[in-house]
């Protein structure tokens, strides 16, 4: 669902996942190509914050998923 938003909202968020990827890199943390990605489609207004949290948990928890050693 692609949100129709304003320049100020556009840069609103712009500058929220600019400050969370700071962040993050700060403590090390580098977000991958995917998880870039959704934080470029919500600053876009493809979605909103709540579907931006529930893909990004999605991405993880698959993420997780794949990557745990198999029994």
């Amino acid at each position: 669902m692609t949100e129709r938003i304003t320049e100020v909202e556009h840069a609103r968020r712009r500058r929220v996942i600019d400050q969370a990827r700071h962040s993050s890199e700060m403590e090390g943390i580098t977000p991958d190509w995917e998880g870039r990605a959704l934080q470029e489609q919500y600053v876009a207004g493809e979605f909103n914050e709540a579907e931006l949290v529930e893909r990004t948990r999605a991405l993880v928890l698959a993420r997780n998923r794949r990557d745990r050693p198999a029994d």
